[in-house]
């Protein structure tokens, strides 16, 4: 989807002339816009002062600049929204579109969702960081925790919706998604299982999954959500960016989180130096059309900025409210007022709403692979520790150790960024090799089809060919029967010839 569809270019400054595009040089100052940015997180959720508008009681001020003074405001306002950007959009519009559904995403057959979530794990699952006896630890852990049933005994049926088109999308459930493998926690639940979904929220996360704009990548959905809790929580420490494809935004975005680290910066100034180099090289990228809508939509809930005195980052905590963000947010990403999407109401109600014959069918079949699903994440969380612990020791090993040829040390966070990246390659390779699998059975169904086919055909046409038999025996013995009445039509002539001479001959004698 990043590949295959590019706004126009969005400018991001007011570059009428020489004087302005100085004032953007000035802006570029991170100094500057450390200073700024903390003026203005004083006026949370609302269209606060800037430090750019000048002298705010000149009631002459020009055009141009009233232009530049909204303009620099609403790239620094992190700020909600009751409506999206396209106001009273004329819904009705698409219902001839009634017919469209999810054809084009191949359902998922009931192998390949074993394979995803096997009752038992596999021998090439187990490696350094998992052996059996930690299995055997997991599964008696999960056995045994008090909650076990509670959080595998989902009431609601949207929970089934969310779980059968996460799997028919991203190859993965909701529960992975929403997990520490992307660095995502759920913190929606205020009740004492806080680890079980709220009503509502799969349902929210069921509408957002089919969006064209990921791809069918879950990567890029968790990081629309990572950036929302950032927002959200006024996080300024270096975000935790694990880039998803090598389009250039995502490079150039880990570029500025390695060049800001350490200054506490809001997240949205690092974005707005993203757009600037993207502007430079006339490289346009509709995820970051995304993401500044985003930036208009999500409400800043917190008081204080969370910085790098709070400790590092380890995951983002999302709520419900972080989706409906994300989903205001798609329907308000547009250039010049033009959307880039259809509307998720239409997306969720028209396109994408055949999924009900997906497995696992049935509520106990769910529940099984609910808890499948729950195990493997468990199962992740406790192998990255070990995986860490073991890297660690193996660090403070060397540290203990130097090498005899004076080589650097392992860099645990790029060693741990590494594997996650590997990670992500095989979990990518694994979504292949299933969709592989069921394109194969695909082709497969239609080759049968297709020979069940010819051989109606040919039993239709062994049936054409017996009546066609039937019908010259029956021509043939009515050609029989034909010759046979001619035969006697000759005989009754050749004997009325041989009277009427009989007959002439006695009149012949008698005169």
């Amino acid at each position: 989807m990043l590949d295959g569809y590019h706004p126009p270019i969005e400018d991001d400054e007011d570059d009428e002339d020489d004087e302005d595009d100085e004032d953007d040089e000035d802006d570029d100052n991170i100094d500057k816009d450390k200073g700024d940015d903390r003026e203005d997180r004083k006026y949370p959720n609302s269209s606060r002062p800037s430090s750019h508008d000048g002298d705010l009681t000149n009631a002459k001020k020009s055009r141009k600049a009233k232009a530049k003074a909204d303009e620099e405001d609403v790239e620094h306002v992190c700020k909600g929204k009751d409506k999206s950007a396209w106001v009273d959009y004329d819904y009705t519009v698409f219902h001839t579109t009634g017919t469209l559904n999810a054809q084009a995403v191949r359902k998922l057959p009931k192998p390949g969702l074993e394979v995803l979530l096997p009752q038992t794990l596999p021998e090439t699952e187990y490696d350094q960081d998992w052996s059996t006896d930690d299995e055997t630890a997991l599964q008696s852990s999960w056995q045994a925790d008090p909650y076990r049933l509670d959080l595998i005994g989902y009431k609601d049926a949207d929970i089934g919706k969310a779980f059968r088109r996460s799997l028919r999308f991203f190859g993965i459930t909701p529960f992975e998604l929403i997990s520490e493998r992307y660095d995502l926690v759920y913190g929606g639940n205020i009740g004492k299982i806080r680890d079980k979904w709220a009503p509502k929220f799969s349902l929210t996360l069921y509408h957002l999954i089919p969006h064209p704009l990921w791809g069918r990548d879950p990567r890029l959905l968790a990081i629309a959500l990572q950036y929302t809790s950032i927002l959200r929580n006024r996080d300024l420490r270096s975000w935790k960016l694990v880039r998803p494809n090598e389009n250039p935004f995502f490079k150039i975005f880990e570029e500025v989180i390695k060049e800001t680290k350490g200054q506490n910066l809001p997240i949205y100034n690092l974005h707005k130096q993203v757009r600037k180099r993207l502007k430079q090289q006339r490289t346009p990228s509709i995820f970051s059309l995304f993401l500044t809508a985003l930036e208009e939509v999500v409400e800043v809930e917190a008081r204080v900025d969370t910085t790098d005195k709070n400790g590092p980052v380890n995951v983002y905590t999302i709520s419900r409210y972080d989706l409906e963000s994300v989903q205001k947010a798609l329907d308000g990403t547009a250039y010049m007022g033009i959307p880039s999407f259809l509307p998720t109401e239409l997306i969720k109600e028209h396109m994408y709403n055949s999924s009900t014959d997906n497995p696992p069918l049935g509520p106990s079949a769910l529940t099984t692979y609910i808890e499948r699903a729950l195990i493997a994440v468990r199962r992740h969380n406790a192998k990255t520790k070990n995986r860490n612990k073991r890297l660690g020791d193996q660090q403070q090993t060397e540290q203990e150790q130097p090498d005899a040829t004076g080589g650097p040390n392992v860099n645990l966070e790029e060693v741990e960024n590494t594997l996650h990246q590997r990670d992500e390659q095989i979990a990518t390779l694994q979504q292949q090799l299933t969709e592989n699998e069921e394109f194969s059975q695909q082709q497969l169904s239609e080759k049968d089809e297709l020979l069940a086919q010819k051989d109606e055909l040919l039993a239709r046409k062994n049936e054409v060919l017996v009546q066609k038999d039937e019908l010259l025996a029956e021509q043939t013995s009515s050609i029989a029967e034909l010759k046979e009445l001619l035969r006697h039509k000759d005989e009754e002539m050749s004997r009325r010839t041989r009277e009427l001479a009989e007959l002439g001959r006695l009149w012949d004698t008698r005169s």
